[in-house]
């Protein structure tokens, strides 16, 4: 928090339910709170989240050394 200057906020959040219908439960409640602005949802959807933010990485990644790898040989 203090490289970024948020002294006094959280960006995460861990809550532990029962199971998976009561973190569901949790997770709309929360979304559907006027007083709280977050976004709730339960940790393996946040996980795919991220998954898919980091595929467009891996993606430029691979061409970069697909690019690399052809350079030297047409020389």
């Amino acid at each position: 928090m203090d490289q970024f200057r948020r002294d006094g906020s959280y960006s995460t959040i861990v809550l532990a339910t029962a199971n998976a219908a009561a973190a569901e439960q949790v997770a709309q409640r929360l979304n559907d709170s006027r007083i709280l602005s977050l976004e709730a949802q339960p940790e393996p959807e946040y996980y795919v989240q991220q998954a898919t933010q980091t595929e467009s990485l891996r993606s430029a990644g691979i061409t970069v050394a697909i690019f690399m790898g052809i350079g030297p040989c047409s020389g």
